[in-house]
C-alpha cells in the first residue's frame, strides 16, 4: 500500500489565496497545494496531543454540551485550539492601557503588537524593581 492520499481543505487553500490579493504572480495554486499537503500529511502521522491541562479545559468547557456533546465538542474544539499561540497573561495593572477593538483605525493593524509591547514593558520594569531589591 503506498502514500495515502490527504485532502486540502478548500476553505485551507482560499485561507492562503487572500494573502496574496495585490500581487498574484506570487502565488501558485498547485505549489500551494503541494506545501499544504506536506503539512497535513506530517499532522496525519504526528498527532498534536492536548496535555493534561488542555484536557481538563476542554472538558470544563464542554461540561454544558451534556453526556453525548462532551466528546465531540472536545475534538472540534481541540482541533480548532492546538495551533492559538496562548493569550499572555495580563496583570490587572496594566488591563486598561491595553488596546481593545474599535481603537482608531490607524493603529487597529498593530494593536496587538502594541499591546504585546506594553506587557514586555510592564514585565521588564517589574523584574528592574525586584532585582533592586
Amino acid at each position: 500500500m503506498g502514500e495515502r492520499k490527504i485532502v486540502v481543505p478548500e476553505g485551507m487553500l482560499r485561507a492562503v489565496r487572500k494573502r496574496y490579493p495585490a500581487n498574484r504572480d506570487n502565488f501558485s495554486e498547485a505549489a500551494t497545494r503541494a506545501d499544504l499537503i506536506e503539512a497535513l500529511r506530517w499532522l496525519s502521522e504526528n498527532p498534536i496531543k492536548p496535555n493534561d491541562a488542555q484536557m481538563q479545559a476542554l472538558w470544563d468547557d464542554s461540561a454544558s454540551c451534556g453526556p453525548f456533546g462532551t466528546a465531540k465538542f472536545a475534538v472540534i474544539e481541540w482541533q480548532r485550539r492546538m495551533f492559538l499561540a496562548p493569550e499572555p497573561e495580563v496583570p490587572e495593572e496594566i488591563a486598561d492601557m491595553l488596546l481593545t477593538r474599535g481603537c482608531h483605525k490607524n493603529v487597529e493593524g498593530f494593536k496587538d503588537e502594541l499591546n504585546l509591547r506594553i506587557l514586555e514593558a510592564f514585565n521588564r520594569g517589574k523584574k528592574a524593581a525586584t532585582d533592586a531589591r
